[in-house]
């Protein structure tokens, strides 16, 4: 059914970038303990 196969490729997606998302976070927290360090 391909209105499943959306909604499935969908969920993938959403959950790709969720956890880019949360890559990115933990990034830019370790960053600004980096500036902190620094400062």
């Amino acid at each position: 059914d391909e209105h499943n196969v959306k909604s499935e490729i969908n969920k993938q997606a959403k959950k790709r970038l969720k956890s880019s998302n949360e890559k990115n976070e933990k990034q830019s927290t370790s960053n600004s303990k980096v500036v902190e360090l620094l400062a």
